[in-house]
């Protein structure tokens, strides 16, 4: 997920710590099991193939976009303007496949 600077400020004046967006984002970001079923890639990738939290996701009637909060990950970038934008950049959730480095702003 990424944030805009103007989003993470924020967030973080409300009391908000990445680990509580992270939570906030996984209790909210759900794909109904019906949804889920009707989807293109349901119909493509053998049932047998779905990690087991997944399965036990859509058997409860909603599936997370990660196995857990901490799978999520947050970056701040853009240009700061008193503008609450973010981007949501899918991975799927599986496998969890993320290779990040932490860079520091630049002027």
């Amino acid at each position: 997920m990424i944030l805009s600077p103007f989003t993470a400020r924020r967030l973080a004046g409300q009391g908000s710590s990445r680990a509580d967006v992270r939570r906030e984002l996984f209790a909210r970001g759900r794909l109904s099991a019906e949804t889920w079923r009707r989807s293109w890639l349901y119909a493509t990738v053998r049932g047998s193939d779905w990690p087991e939290w997944v399965r036990a996701a859509a058997a409860d009637g909603a599936i997370p976009a990660v196995r857990e909060p901490d799978d999520i990950t947050l970056i701040v970038a853009g240009a700061d303007l008193p503008v609450p934008q973010h981007a949501y950049g899918p991975s799927w959730g599986h496998p969890p496949c993320r290779i990040m480095r932490e860079i520091a702003e630049v002027r």
